[in-house]
């Protein structure tokens, strides 16, 4: 048997941009930038979302995740920030050398630069809640993650594909590449 360091993997992922579908049609919808339908429902997002994972055995893995974005639907600067454990698809018996599954669990952070100077803004509280300078607005939540579709293009190289399950109120896809160590 080797030793966990050893036999552990270790990969980095970037994701760029998105797309994000609201469950509810919010009242905020008429100042959304990127609204790409009619009732405010898809949005698009401008950001980077960089990951680094430690994957203990075939099961259980650590997974660090960072999103800056720096287009939100209303145009502002916004954050993700993710730490926990990472479960892999061979818990539940799915084995291919071309397609993993993998889901992280654990703390996440949502921060955004504050809409409230927006013109006819409508905060929710039960989304997120308001610093006191009304600057910036933020959720922290203790079950929090993402989850993820990697396609192997080549030995180390992944095309990935992350989903951020922010239910009941939104979520989030973007694309990118995820390279195994």
């Amino acid at each position: 048997m080797l030793p966990i360091f050893l036999a552990a993997q270790f990969s980095l992922g970037i994701t760029v941009g998105g797309l994000a579908y609201h469950f509810e049609k919010s009242p905020n919808t008429a100042f959304y930038k990127w609204k790409l339908s009619k009732n405010g429902l898809l949005t698009g997002f401008g950001g980077v979302t960089f990951s680094a994972s430690y994957q203990i055995n075939d099961y259980v893995g650590l997974k660090i995740v960072q999103s800056l974005v720096f287009h939100d639907s209303a145009g502002k600067i916004a954050g993700i920030t993710n730490a926990g454990i990472e479960l892999h698809d061979d818990i539940i018996g799915l084995r291919s050398p071309v397609h993993r599954f993998s889901a992280c669990i654990g703390p996440f952070w949502y921060y955004r630069k504050g809409w409230s100077g927006i013109s006819g803004y409508q905060n929710d509280p039960d989304f997120l809640k308001s610093g006191q300078d009304g600057k910036w607005e933020s959720k922290f939540i203790w079950y929090g993650g993402f989850l993820r579709y990697n396609y192997r293009l080549k030995e180390q190289t992944d095309l990935a594909i992350e989903v951020l399950p922010g239910v009941p109120h939104i979520l989030a896809i973007s694309m990118g590449i995820n390279r195994n160590q």
